[in-house]
């Protein structure tokens, strides 16, 4: 019985840690370049042109260009 305790207090113990990460990116993107985008969406559901609508409104706040052609 103490041991099964001991092993219950160890994984209590060791729920309680924390880990701190950092995150760089990198990417070769061009800032000339134009910002052009499409979506497309491999069903023709409501839900599968709602979140294409969606996509397109965010991408289009950014600076983005809706290229539907």
């Amino acid at each position: 019985m103490k041991k099964i305790a001991i092993v219950m207090a160890s994984f209590l113990l060791a729920g309680c840690q924390s880990i701190s990460t950092s995150v760089s990116r990198f990417n070769a993107m061009e800032t000339a370049a134009p910002k052009r985008f499409r979506v497309l969406a491999s069903e023709q559901s409501l839900e599968a042109r709602t979140y294409a609508q969606t996509i397109s409104q965010q991408l289009t706040k950014l600076g983005w260009q809706n290229v539907t052609s």
